[in-house]
């Protein structure tokens, strides 16, 4: 991702040329400053891990089925009934929630 932000800003097509991305906002910190990279998406490996664990139990205890809304620890959760245009989930599919999102107006919080 930061080589890719660094090839927009070196043709100057900040603006004109999206990239977007999952990483380390201290990493892109520079890349998002100057604009070549719109945002970073922060990922929480530890609640996703939980949260399959808790999704596996669930279809392990047969409490879990095709359309139905469960109640964790990290919110609310619909299994997908169909395929999703903009989600692109398909039938049985459990949807995470959006990670928080690295941008150039929040970039300075982020600063360990």
């Amino acid at each position: 991702m930061g080589r890719t932000a660094q090839a927009v800003y070196d043709l100057n097509d900040q603006g004109k040329i999206g990239v977007f991305g999952i990483g380390d906002p201290l990493a892109n910190r520079e890349h998002v400053a100057k604009g070549s990279l719109r945002a970073c998406l922060l990922w929480n490996e530890i609640n996703q891990g939980k949260l399959v664990m808790y999704v596996a139990k669930l279809a392990y205890e047969n409490k879990i089925h095709t359309g139905s809304t469960f109640t964790c620890p990290f919110g609310a959760f619909t299994v997908a009934s169909a395929y999703g245009k903009v989600t692109g989930a398909t039938k049985n599919t459990v949807i995470f929630p959006k990670p928080p999102e690295f941008t150039r107006s929040n970039r300075m919080k982020y600063d360990s």
